[in-house]
């Protein structure tokens, strides 16, 4: 009796197909939240491993820790749907295997990776290479057959192009060697990403030109969430809609793009690939051979952590900070930003947003073995209140009351915002090596460098605050910038002060 075939039903919304069946090798898919990219990608790896047997492909991301938590587990999803499951040596079954060596009877690839802890090794002889811009150097002078971006919006142009892209030539002739002609998979790249919310990112854009210039080598596609609603349902959309500011619907939804304040707004100084890494992961190997996440390296564990705050009865904030003392240089590293806003069934005033945001801090850094803070921001939360202690004192007792230590730094004898201005911008650009060196974890404070970018600045040099009276999510608005420029002032206007312009010399940092 003959056997009866069988079928596996895989549903991909248009786009997604439309995506996966277009043959140009350069091909880029800019989508909002939910649309499915990473699975999009997914497939399209199985797409590699098929039809690339012995070949060697490179999947890139800004980090192992986005690798890890969200490309990989999505793309072995997408497998799952093909009946592709991981090798099961006990049972002797499955068809890829990741971080240890293949089974001795599978295919082997044309050229074994030195280092199988960061490979997915397939029966064909197949294997993906995982890679980030945390080791970027090791992918210099690589050869592979195909590449392929998750999140890519978040790597430098010159990066992508000149380490990861320039490392796609496999093997087009001798052994081991597609015939391009025929696999129009060989030497193909993909990147999938969100729209990005920094001008450092839109040169995924420039992929939209070539696509026109010339169709036939460059394929690109914008994605909305709604796009894939089939499988989100329309509820999950309108979730979206009422939880997401305006900007981050726009962003992130309807994959909307971002622009900066034009010439760079309060902080024309201040560029993110410059101020900002996502490079803050120290990672180990658990004994089955895969990649775990060992603790966030951005912060020194030995070092008192700095806090600088700003008070306001519908939002309060703060950044949280450290100063690192290099070889050669001082580095200011802005470690996270936090932020509490009113609960309109228990705390109508604000009242308890202090409490709240403390609380927050005190448990996301209960880790840190230093239980100790200095207290740096707006000079005004010194002042009294009516039947109330000054803010900063309240501060201080609530992180007493989680078993911290506060001393607060914060004055009321900060310069204005025009000198504010001129200080600040000084620093980010560093022409003189006696200012730090300012890095910011981007993983951590999205909220703040978007706050910084969009700070509009008065013909007056003054900061345009008029954000903080919009109806706009607060944490996009100027409060937190307000809190970068507090600390930055405070510890560092004596530098401006010891030199040779009298105007700083009057500022006196510090209670």
């Amino acid at each position: 009796m003959k056997k009866k075939e069988q079928y596996q039903i895989i549903y991909l919304n248009p786009k997604q197909a439309e995506f996966l069946n277009a043959r140009q090798k350069r091909k880029a898919l800019i989508a909002g939240r939910g649309f499915g990219k990473t699975h999009v990608m997914g497939h399209h790896v199985f797409r590699l491993f098929r039809n690339l047997p012995t070949g060697k492909s490179l999947a890139v991301s800004s980090t192992y820790y986005q690798l890890l938590t969200k490309t990989c587990p999505e793309m072995e999803s997408a497998w799952k749907e093909y009946g592709i499951t991981e090798w099961d040596e006990r049972k002797k079954t499955g068809q890829w295997i990741f971080g240890r060596r293949p089974p001795a009877h599978w295919a082997k690839p044309y050229k074994m990776p030195k280092n199988p802890e960061y490979c997915y090794f397939f029966i064909n002889g197949h294997v993906i290479e995982l890679g980030s811009l945390e080791v970027k150097d090791r992918f210099r002078g690589g050869s592979y057959d195909a590449l392929c971006g998750d999140e890519s919006a978040l790597f430098k142009e010159d990066v992508w192009n000149k380490i990861f892209v320039t490392s796609v030539r496999g093997r087009t002739i001798g052994p081991g060697s597609f015939d391009p002609r025929i696999h129009y998979m060989h030497q193909s790249i993909c990147h999938f990403t969100s729209a990005p919310w920094s001008p450092e990112g839109q040169w995924v854009f420039k992929w939209e030109k070539l696509a026109e210039q010339m169709p036939d080598k460059y394929f690109f596609m914008s994605g909305k969430t709604t796009d894939n609603i089939a499988i989100l349902g329309e509820e999950y959309v309108e979730n979206l809609k009422n939880i997401l500011s305006p900007l981050e619907y726009y962003i992130e939804v309807l994959n909307g793009r971002m622009d900066r304040q034009p010439g760079g707004g309060y902080y024309p100084s201040f560029s993110e690939e410059k101020h900002s890494t996502i490079i803050t992961y120290d990672y180990d190997w658990d004994s089955g051979g895969r990649m775990t996440i060992k603790r966030d390296s951005f912060i020194h564990r030995d070092k008192p952590l700095l806090l600088s705050l700003d008070f306001n009865i519908t939002f309060t904030c703060m950044i949280v900070c450290q100063q690192i003392s290099q070889t050669q240089f001082q580095e200011f590293r802005v470690c996270d930003n936090l932020f509490s806003k009113p609960d309109p069934l228990n705390d109508k005033d604000g009242e308890l947003l202090i409490d709240t945001l403390v609380d927050q801090f005190c448990q996301k850094y209960s880790h840190h073995p230093v239980k100790y803070v200095e207290l740096y921001g707006d000079g005004s939360g010194n002042n009294r209140r009516l039947g109330a202690p000054p803010m900063f004192e309240q501060a201080v007792a609530r992180l007493r009351h989680n078993g911290w230590q506060g001393n607060v730094k914060a004055t009321s004898k900060l310069p204005g915002h025009e000198m504010r201005h001129i200080l600040v911008n000084n620093i980010l650009r560093r022409n003189e090596m006696r200012f730090p060196v300012v890095m910011i974890n981007a993983n951590n404070c999205r909220a703040l460098m978007m706050s910084i970018m969009n700070a509009p600045i008065k013909n007056d040099y003054t900061k345009d605050k008029r954000s903080e009276a919009q109806n706009i999510q607060q944490e996009f608005a100027t409060h937190l910038s307000d809190t970068f420029d507090y600390i930055l002032v405070s510890l560092y206007a004596r530098i401006m002060a010891s030199g040779n312009d009298s105007i700083w010399s009057s500022i006196v940092i510090g209670r």
